[in-house]
């Protein structure tokens, strides 16, 4: 899913229009992309990594968030988006938590996650789990009858056994950046909203040579 940065909220701008359409469209398409990729993925970073113990440097990853439409002064909208994949629960493990590769011999322990800033929950019978490609997984174990409690929107998903049995481990996950990011959408909408109509009002004299 997207956000879209857009004109809407800018004090007066039809009078800028009506007055210097050329300017005024191309000042806004400026302001809008500098917003975008500026303090609107600032925000949204500030607010999202308060709800969530994003490791740090993950949102400024380029394909975690990431200003997916850029303005033209033939559409003066511009879009963020945040990746839909859910998170690796493991990307919230505590340092020095158990790391087994898929053919080794699994030995569950206690995983300690902290999803949340400032708080932690623990997970028994939990281990990281790295696959061929490299990537590392959350797992636990459960027994016939078991049930996993306190995981964030996405129910887990079991590794089938080869033969297409039931394994009873269970993969996890955290909620996606897309998640948080629409979580957080509404309340940074006016800053951006400040942010942009200031952009636009310096474009626009730069422009212009003197604001209106």
């Amino acid at each position: 899913m997207t956000v879209t940065v857009d004109a809407s909220g800018v004090a007066n701008l039809e009078q800028y229009f009506e007055s210097f359409p050329r300017v005024a469209a191309e000042s806004m398409s400026i302001a809008l992309n500098e917003t975008a990729r500026g303090p609107a993925l600032a925000l949204a970073r500030r607010n999202m990594t308060q709800q969530v113990a994003f490791p740090e440097g993950y949102l400024e990853r380029p394909d975690r968030l990431f200003v997916s439409q850029f303005a033209n002064t033939n559409k003066l909208e511009a879009r963020i988006s945040g990746r839909d994949r859910p998170t690796s629960l493991a990307r919230f493990a505590a340092p020095g938590s158990p790391v087994y590769t898929s053919g080794q011999v699994r030995k569950p322990g206690n995983v300690t996650v902290h999803v949340k800033p400032g708080s932690s929950q623990n997970f028994k019978s939990a281990f990281l789990w790295q696959f061929p490609g490299g990537g590392i997984g959350f797992a636990i174990k459960l027994r016939p009858g078991e049930t996993v409690k306190g995981v964030d929107r996405y129910s887990p998903y079991e590794v089938p056994q080869k033969d297409g049995g039931h394994s009873g481990i269970f993969l996890l996950y955290a909620p996606s950046v897309d998640q948080v990011f629409q979580d957080v959408a509404d309340q940074i909408a006016p800053e951006v909203t400040s942010a942009l109509e200031d952009e636009f009002h310096r474009q626009f004299a730069f422009r212009s040579g003197a604001a209106l």
